[in-house]
């Protein structure tokens, strides 16, 4: 018996006599991870973006509209580079850079970086610019010393 989820020809499979969740059980192998997500909390006005995989151009500035959407510039953010990698070109990197710019004269919140030490040097020309904001801005190699930064009572 085969499942008529729209996601292809799985296997359905029961569990206590019910059929499977479509979302459940087909939702990983339908669609592929998606490199920079992020999680808009306004009760803790924070944001956490994680980049995953290889990370475009495109990817970044559909962050940015979101974050810019919900009201959410002032927002203290915490980005997670470790297991993102980079496919933009110094191009791409200037024209983000200089998106960041556009967004200075907005309020913004404390920024918390997590790289590795190696990587921070490709990124230098973003990082330039979003280092002139009026805001607290951090390295970090972990998440743990990230969070204790931005929210040093948590």
């Amino acid at each position: 018996m085969y499942c008529a989820c729209g996601f292809g020809r799985w296997p359905v499979y029961r569990r206590q006599g019910r059929d499977c969740d479509a979302f459940a059980r087909h939702d990983a192998r339908a669609w592929p991870p998606v490199p920079v997500h992020w999680l808009i909390d306004s009760r803790s006005r924070l944001v956490v973006v994680t980049a995953e995989g290889y990370v475009t151009r495109a990817e970044m500035e559909e962050y940015l509209e979101a974050v810019t959407g919900a009201n959410a510039n002032a927002y203290a953010k915490i980005f997670d580079g470790r297991a993102g990698k980079s496919c933009m070109d110094t191009t791409d990197l200037l024209a983000l850079g200089a998106r960041f710019r556009v967004m200075h004269s907005e309020p913004h919140g404390p920024l918390a970086i997590v790289l590795q030490p190696a990587r921070r040097h490709r990124l230098q020309p973003v990082l330039g610019m979003l280092a002139a904001a009026e805001r607290p801005m951090r390295f970090f190699s972990g998440m743990r010393a990230a969070k204790r930064w931005i929210k040093p009572g948590a």
